[in-house]
């Protein structure tokens, strides 16, 4: 166990699954909070992030434009063989407050 500090964002939960698309990392979990390397829970930079997230591989910093809020958590993230789009799944039943039975996809774009 060590108390040093970690280069990446630092979600309040659990992951449960990632995907990687080019230079993007989608996450899927059981969370509703992340924060940026270094940051106190609760601190500056804190965002919401509702059981899904994105961030870049090569840089860290999160991706602003891919913020979906799932109702419950997300099991699994599949990206699809040409990488135009993510697939979550798991046992949230909406998305940004549009009904979704356990699946949603998400363009890549």
């Amino acid at each position: 166990v060590t108390a040093d500090a970690l280069p990446t964002w630092q979600i309040n939960g659990v992951v449960w699954s990632q995907a990687v698309v080019g230079d993007t990392v989608y996450v899927a979990g059981s969370f509703t909070r992340a924060r940026p390397p270094g940051v106190a829970a609760g601190g500056a930079g804190e965002v919401v992030a509702n059981n899904a997230f994105a961030y870049s591989l090569s840089t860290g910093n999160r991706v602003a434009s891919f913020a979906p809020s799932l109702n419950a958590q997300a099991m699994v993230v599949r990206a699809s063989p040409d990488g135009s789009r993510v697939y979550y799944g798991g046992d949230f039943t909406s998305v940004n407050g549009i009904a979704r039975g356990h699946v949603a996809a998400f363009s890549t774009a």
